[in-house]
C-alpha cells in the first residue's frame, strides 16, 4: 500500500506533525519539503521519530538511496536481511541501528542540509544524514499486524538533533547532541549498560538467554589493560573501542572481536588504546564536542541457565601481559592437547566396537553393500554446491570476471565474499542462494534444475568417464573396461548368493557406471 504523508500542521519555526499509523509487511510514506516555504534550503533539519506502541511487535524504520523497488524489498524483508545489510556496511538504506538491534521503542532518524562530505562520517554515528533530496521516502517493516506513532519535527539550525531519552538532555556544544546519564548509551540516551572503572572487581548474575553490555571508561593508556573474567557458564564475547562503528556490537556481529570465553582473560595493549583515543579525537574535532572515550564489551549467555560472572580490571605493563599470553597460550596448548588425545581414544574404542559388531551380525557382503548405500545417501544430505571465496574461484574460472555482480541481490562482488557456483556455471553470493533455494530449486538466473538429481547426474557422468575413452571430443564406452566391470559385479553376486541367499540388498548394474540400489 502506497501512502502519501500531508505534513498539514505549520508551526512559526518550521513544522511538526505526528501520525499513527497500523500495518504489515511493507509500507513507504513520501515526504514533499517543496510544499513548505518554511523549509528552506541550507537550514533545514528533520527528526523523524517511529515510537512503537506494542511490545509484541517491532516495526523498522527505514531510508533508502537505492530507489529500485526489488533492491529494497529484499533488503526489508526479514530482521535478519536487515542485519546483513547492516554489516555489509553498504548504506543502500540506513537505520537508527542501535535502536532496531535492540529492539528499542524509539528510533530516530535525523536527515539536515548543516552538514558537509567532510564530517558526514562523524554525523552518521549519531544516525545523522545529509538531507540532498527535497522529495524523500520513508519505508516501514513489520513482520507481524503493528501499530506505531510516526513524528516528523523541521528544527532550525543550533537546536539538538536528537530527542533525547531517559533524563538525556541536549549539550552546549556548537554541535548540540543528546550527553546521557551514566550508563545510557547510543545518540537517544536508551541503551543501558553497566559502566566498570579500572583497578576495580565487579560481579552481576546473567540469565540464560539474556545479554549484558558493559563499557569500560578508558583514563590511562600508559600500560595494557588486562580483563579478567570468571564465569561458571561459556559465555561468548564481542569487544571493541567505542565509535568504533556506526553501532554497538550486537549479537551474531561480525564487525567487532569475538571470543568464547569461560574462565579467561582479555588484553588491551597501549597501541590499541591509543588507536582508540586518536578516533575519539577525530570524532570530537569534526563535531567540535566532547565525547567520552571508552571500551565496549557484550556480554551473550547463550545457555539455557542463568551464569555468575566476575569481572576484574588491571594494568599491567609490556613484559607481564607478555608473560601472562605466554602461559595463557601454554596452558591452553596443553590441555588443548589432552582433548584431543582423550577423543582420539573415545573414537578408537568406539570405532572397534561397532566393526566388531558389525562382523558378528553381518556376513561380508551384507555389510559392505548396506554401509555404501548408507555412504551414498548421506553424500545427498549434505549440500552438494561448495561455499568458496570470490577471489579464488574468478582465479580458476576467470570468465566469470564478466558477471561482476550477483543476480540475486544485484550487488557487486568483492574479493572476500562467500559464494557459490552452480553447475550451470552462474555465481551467487552464498547467502542469497541459499535464501533463494528455501523457495525454490532452480537456478535464478536461467532456471536450470538444483537439486539432488542434478548431484546424482553429476556421479553418474564421471562413472561412465571411468568406463570410457576420448574420442574425436566424445566419449565412448571401452569395452575392454566394460567387460572387467561386468566380470567383477557378477562375481559378487555369485559371492553373495553364496554367503547369504535371498539377501534383500544388492547392487544392481543396470546401465555401466549407474548404480542402484534396492531395499525390500
Amino acid at each position: 500500500m502506497i501512502l502519501g504523508l500531508l505534513l498539514q500542521i505549520i508551526q512559526i519555526n518550521g513544522f511538526s506533525v505526528t501520525k499513527i499509523y497500523r500495518t504489515q509487511g511493507l509500507q513507504y510514506i513520501d515526504l514533499d519539503m517543496d510544499q513548505f516555504s518554511q523549509a528552506v534550503s541550507g537550514q533545514t533539519t528533520l527528526n523523524i521519530i517511529l515510537e512503537n506502541t506494542m511490545k509484541v511487535s517491532y516495526p523498522f524504520l527505514a531510508y533508502c538511496f537505492n530507489n529500485d523497488e526489488q533492491v529494497v524489498k529484499s533488503i526489508l524483508s526479514s530482521l535478519n536481511s536487515i542485519q546483513y545489510h547492516i554489516e555489509s556496511n553498504k548504506k543502500q538504506c540506513v537505520f537508527d541501528n542501535n535502536a532496531l538491534l535492540y529492539y528499542q521503542k524509539i528510533q530516530q532518524l535525523v536527515f539536515t542540509n548543516n552538514i558537509d562530505d567532510k564530517n558526514e562520517w562523524a554525523y552518521n554515528q549519531y544516525s545523522i544524514y545529509q538531507l540532498n533530496q527535497r522529495k524523500m521516502r520513508l519505508y516501514v517493516y513489520s513482520t507481524y499486524e503493528t501499530t506505531y506513532r510516526l513524528t516528523i519535527i523541521q528544527s532550525e539550525k543550533g537546536e539538538c538533533y536528537n530527542s533525547c531519552n531517559n533524563q538525556g538532555y541536549c549539550n552546549e556544544n556548537t554541535v548540540k547532541l543528546c550527553q546521557c546519564q551514566s550508563g545510557l548509551l547510543d545518540s537517544t540516551c536508551q541503551i543501558t549498560s553497566s559502566v566498570i572503572n579500572f583497578k576495580s572487581k565487579s560481579q552481576f548474575e546473567m540469565e540464560k538467554q539474556t545479554q549484558n553490555l558493559v563499557i569500560i571508561p578508558i583514563i590511562d593508556f600508559s600500560a595494557n589493560l588486562l580483563i579478567t573474567i570468571d564465569s561458571q557458564l561459556e559465555i561468548k564475547l564481542y569487544f571493541g573501542c567505542s565509535y568504533q562503528k556506526q553501532y554497538i556490537p550486537f549479537y551474531q556481529s561480525n564487525q567487532y572481536n569475538q571470543k568464547n570465553i569461560l574462565n579467561g582473560s582479555l588484553i588491551f595493549s597501549v597501541q590499541e588504546l591509543q588507536d582508540c583515543f586518536e578516533n575519539v579525537n577525530k570524532m570530537e574535532e569534526s563535531l567540535q564536542t566532547q565525547l567520552s572515550k571508552h571500551l565496549v564489551i557484550l556480554f551473550v549467555n547463550e545457555n539455557i541457565m542463568n551464569t555468575q560472572i566476575t569481572l576484574r580490571l588491571t594494568s599491567v605493563d609490556s613484559e607481564e601481559s607478555q608473560s601472562n599470553l605466554e602461559m595463557i597460550y601454554i596452558i591452553s596448548c596443553v590441555l588443548g592437547c589432552l582433548m584431543i588425545l582423550i577423543l582420539l581414544i573415545v573414537f578408537i574404542i568406539y570405532q572397534q566396537r561397532k566393526v566388531k559388531k558389525i562382523f558378528i551380525l553381518q556376513p561380508n557382503s551384507e555389510r559392505v553393500n548396506k554401509l555404501k548405500v548408507k555412504k551414498f545417501r548421506h553424500s545427498l544430505k549434505e549440500d552438494y554446491i561448495a561455499t568458496e571465496i570470490y577471489d579464488q574461484i574468478i582465479q580458476e574460472f576467470p570468465g566469470l570476471l564478466e558477471s561482476s555482480e550477483c543476480q540475486i541481490c544485484l550487488l557487486q562482488f568483492k574479493k572476500q565474499d562467500l559464494v557459490k557456483l552452480t553447475y550451470c556455471l552462474h555465481l551467487f553470493h552464498q547467502y542469497c542462494l541459499d535464501e533463494w533455494r528455501k523457495r525454490t530449486q532452480t537456478c535464478p538466473f536461467c532456471r536450470s534444475n538444483l537439486t539432488q538429481e542434478k548431484y546424482i547426474q553429476k556421479i553418474q557422468e564421471e562413472q561412465i568417464i571411468r568406463l570410457g575413452v576420448i574420442v574425436d571430443d566424445a566419449i565412448q564406452i571401452d569395452p575392454q573396461k566394460l567387460q572387467e566391470f561386468q566380470l567383477r559385479e557378477q562375481r559378487m553376486r555369485q559371492l553373495q548368493q553364496t554367503q547369504s541367499p535371498g539377501s534383500a540388498n544388492i547392487i544392481q548394474i543396470n546401465t555401466p557406471g549407474l548404480c542402484q540400489f534396492s531395499e525390500s
